[in-house]
């Protein structure tokens, strides 16, 4: 069994977050999902990001490195979207991680980093900038940001499954 840690995205821990747990916990994974915004959503980006600033970044990150420190070392650290950039702050920290997975969301890597870690995003995502990274990059040709959610306007059924049988396999 392995342990995992999936961070939410700027609208908060929703339905999209809990499904992919339920998916992954379906594999015999034990998953942790950290709500960093203490039970608020949003219903929409422009609500998002004004939650998470009203939220803070270093408490949403102080709430991150407290759900971590409930993990064993070699956890698995996925990000969604604004999860990804938790994940780049708390990276460093977690240097036996045994895998890395950002989705709709990119992060630096860490120096000396030996682990996996990749990153999905769709080809035409303005939030996502693929020219820094340095791991394995997935992208999803013609689709725009949280295409695996099926809230957005952005959501495409096929590309949603194809991004989580990709995940499970990265998630050992």
């Amino acid at each position: 069994m392995t342990s995992v840690v999936l961070f939410h995205s700027a609208l908060g821990l929703r339905a999209v977050e809990h499904s992919a747990a339920k998916l992954l916990r379906s594999d015999g994974h034990e998953v942790h999902l950290p709500d960093l915004y203490g039970g608020r959503v949003a219903a929409d980006l422009d609500s998002g990001l004004a939650l998470m600033r009203e939220v803070g970044w270093d408490a949403i990150c102080g709430r991150a490195q407290a759900a971590v420190r409930e993990v064993p070392e070699d956890a698995v650290l996925i990000g969604i979207s604004m999860g990804a950039g938790v994940v780049g702050e708390i990276w460093p920290d977690r240097p036996a991680a045994s895998a890395v997975v950002l989705i709709h969301g990119h992060a630096a890597v860490p120096a000396g980093f030996g682990s996996s870690f990749e990153l999905h995003a769709g080809s035409n995502d303005t939030f996502v900038d693929l020219s820094q990274w340095t791991g394995k990059v997935w992208t999803y040709p013609g689709l725009s940001h949280f295409f695996t959610d099926l809230t957005s306007p952005d959501y495409d059924e096929a590309a949603a499954g194809l991004l989580w049988s990709r995940v499970r396999r990265a998630v050992r």
